[in-house]
């Protein structure tokens, strides 16, 4: 939790940008890589200690290879501290059908889309609205020696045209 938590929310500026808010505003995070969910519960932590009111996150989760809920419940029982957050991930996960899932959680001002495709093809999508959209991304692909799909250009060019102004980027790669 500590790795992740310097990396990506640290590491992209996740305090900085959400203190900035004002009303009325969004913060969109997008993530290569969902996993566990790690990133998102971490982000979603920060969000309702932090996030002023009136204004929403909107958090953008892609994998292709999601995993399934009897797996994020084992997964999860090596931080309980996080066990309220990641209950109500677990139990509103959708199956791991390819496509987007929307899952909104109006009374945290939070909605949450997965993603369940590569990201390439996610991200060529969204870029095809031709709308800036993106505020932090956490990229969790792994290596590119690994995980080369997750590194080419054209997701690269996919994620500049999403990027708003003032984008930030982390990794551990």
């Amino acid at each position: 939790m500590g790795e992740s938590q310097y990396v990506f929310l640290e590491g992209a500026g996740l305090e900085h940008k959400v203190a900035a808010l004002t009303e009325r505003q969004s913060l969109t995070v997008s993530e290569t890589g969902f996993g566990t969910g790690l990133n998102f519960l971490l982000t979603l932590k920060h969000w309702l200690a932090r996030h002023p009111k009136g204004t929403r996150l909107h958090y953008i989760g892609i994998d292709a290879q999601p995993l399934r809920r009897v797996d994020l419940r084992r997964v999860w029982r090596a931080w309980p501290e996080l066990s309220d957050l990641s209950q109500q991930l677990t139990t509103r996960s959708p199956s791991p059908v390819p496509g987007c899932h929307r899952v909104v959680w109006p009374e945290w001002d939070v909605t949450l889309d997965l993603w369940w495709e590569s990201a390439e093809e996610a991200l060529i999508d969204l870029a095809s609205r031709q709308q800036a959209l993106i505020d932090l991304w956490y990229l969790d692909g792994f290596a590119p020696s690994r995980n080369s799909d997750m590194w080419s250009a054209p997701l690269f060019r996919a994620m500049g045209g999403l990027s708003r102004p003032g984008a930030t980027f982390a990794t551990f790669t």
